[in-house]
């Protein structure tokens, strides 16, 4: 699994993740693409000031 992470500022890197174990209730989506939105841009920017943050959350994929 991959995730795009701010650094700092506008450094961003793409990492490999582990894969999490799911729970019964629990689903795993394989995605295929990921919108950037305004608040994920905020973030590059430092609006709310936490470092190694994960950017986008308007998936579009495929339950697996």
């Amino acid at each position: 699994m991959k995730a795009a992470i701010v650094k700092s500022g506008s450094n961003i890197e793409i990492k490999n993740m582990i894969k999490p174990s799911l729970g019964p209730d629990d689903i795993l989506v394989k995605m295929h693409a990921c919108g950037i939105c305004g608040s994920d841009v905020e973030k590059v920017f430092g609006k709310y000031g936490q470092a190694s943050m994960k950017l986008g959350h308007e998936p579009a994929g495929i339950i697996t």
